[in-house]
C-alpha cells in the first residue's frame, strides 16, 4: 500500500461518510463547528442561504455541513442556512471546502468519486499542509473560490501552475439594515482584542494618559452579531487587529457604521483600506497607531471639522462593493461553472 492511500484509509476511518446512491444530488459547504463568532463562518452560512434559493428551482439542495459534529447549527447569528445533519453522500454532490479544511477531505472526496471545489477565505492558511498534497489537492479541485483579490493572489503564488480560469472571486455581502450608523453617536472607541491580544494591550497602554476624559475605549468580545452591530453603532472609531486575513469583515462593518477605521489591514482588507475614513497601520507600529488615534479624535471633536463627507463616501463606496447584488452576481457565475444545466431564479 502506498503512503497516499494509507492517508486515504485512515482519513476514511475519522470522516463521517458514506455512499448512497439513491440520495439526490446536493451541494454540501463544509464548515467548522464553531460556537464562538466567527466572520468567514457567517460567510459560509450566508452563502450556502442563497445557493440553496438559487438553486430550488433545480431541486437541489444546499446545505450546511459541519463534519466533526453533525448535530451542530450556528447560533449566534440569524440565517436560514439549510443544515445537513446526516452524513450520505450522492456521487453527484459537489462539495465546497473551506482551505483549512482541505488536506483532511479533499483525499477522501476525490477517493469516493465526488466533486469539490475549494472557497479560500484566508490566502494565508493555504499553506497549512504538505505542499506536494495540497498541490494534487488543488489541481483535482473542480474550482476554486476566494473571498478577496488578496486571496486570489495568494492562491496564484503558492500554485503558479493552477489553471487561474479555475479561480472565482467571490464578494460577501454586508447586511445595510443591520450594520448603519445609529442615531445618537457616543465617545466610544471599539475593538475585538480576540486575535492580537497583545497588540490591543499595547494601544491601550500606550493610549492611557493621552485619551481625553470624555472618551472611552470599549472591547467586543463574544458578542452576538446583533449585539456586535449595536456597539459598532454607537461608537465614532473602530480599531483594527486584523492578522493575515482573507477579507475580515469587522473593519467593513465598522465603518458602515459610521466609525472611523484606524489599524491593520490583514492584508486582505486592502482592497478597501484606501477609502477616506480608513488609516492604515504598519503591522507593530504602536506609536503610530496611538497618534493615529488621537488625531481622529481630534477631527470628530473639532467642529469646524466635518467629518460626514469621508464616512458618507466610505459607507457608499463599501455598501455598494459587498452589496447583495455583488454576491448573488458571483453566486450565480459559480453555480454556472459548477452546474452548467442549472436554472437559476
Amino acid at each position: 500500500m502506498s503512503l497516499f492511500q494509507a492517508i486515504i484509509q485512515r482519513l476514511k476511518k475519522q470522516l463521517p461518510y458514506f455512499i448512497d446512491p439513491s440520495k439526490p444530488a446536493e451541494l454540501i459547504v463544509l464548515c467548522p463547528a464553531r460556537a464562538r463568532p466567527c466572520g468567514g463562518v457567517k460567510v459560509l452560512y450566508r452563502q450556502t442561504e442563497l445557493l440553496h434559493q438559487l438553486l430550488s428551482h433545480d431541486s437541489i439542495s444546499a446545505k450546511i455541513m459541519h463534519p466533526k459534529n453533525l448535530a451542530f447549527k450556528c447560533t449566534w447569528f440569524k440565517h436560514k442556512a439549510p443544515i445537513k445533519h446526516n452524513a450520505a453522500m450522492s456521487p453527484h454532490d459537489i462539495v465546497i471546502i473551506p482551505e483549512t479544511m482541505v488536506s483532511k477531505h479533499a483525499p477522501v472526496l476525490h477517493r469516493l468519486g465526488i466533486r469539490y471545489c475549494i472557497y479560500v477565505q484566508n490566502g494565508y492558511l493555504i499553506s497549512n499542509g504538505n505542499l506536494a498534497e495540497l498541490n494534487t489537492y488543488y489541481a483535482h479541485a473542480t474550482l476554486i473560490m476566494a473571498i478577496s483579490e488578496d486571496a486570489v493572489n495568494c492562491i496564484k503564488a503558492i500554485f503558479p501552475n493552477l489553471d487561474a480560469h479555475k479561480i472565482s472571486r467571490i464578494h460577501y455581502s454586508i447586511d445595510t439594515q443591520q450594520f448603519k450608523p445609529g442615531q445618537s453617536k457616543t465617545n466610544t472607541i471599539t475593538y475585538m482584542p480576540r486575535k492580537l491580544a497583545k497588540h490591543a494591550k499595547l494601544v491601550e497602554d500606550f493610549l492611557k494618559n493621552s485619551l481625553p476624559s470624555h472618551w472611552q475605549l470599549v472591547p467586543i468580545q463574544n458578542k452576538s452579531e446583533a449585539d456586535t452591530a449595536a456597539l459598532l453603532a454607537a461608537s465614532k472609531i473602530f480599531l483594527s487587529f486584523s492578522e493575515f486575513e482573507g477579507c475580515p469583515l469587522p473593519p467593513a462593518e465598522a465603518a458602515l457604521c459610521g466609525n472611523y477605521v484606524v489599524g491593520y489591514t490583514g492584508e486582505g482588507a486592502r482592497e478597501y483600506f484606501h477609502l477616506p475614513a480608513f488609516s492604515e497601520i504598519s503591522m507593530g507600529d504602536i506609536k503610530h497607531f496611538c497618534s493615529e488615534i488621537l488625531r481622529r479624535i481630534q477631527q470628530c471633536d473639532n467642529s469646524s471639522h466635518d467629518a460626514s463627507a469621508d464616512i458618507g463616501f466610505t459607507i457608499d463606496a463599501v455598501s455598494s462593493t459587498y452589496s447583495a447584488q455583488m454576491e448573488l452576481h458571483d453566486l450565480k457565475t459559480t453555480i454556472g461553472k459548477l452546474m452548467p444545466a442549472a436554472t437559476m431564479l
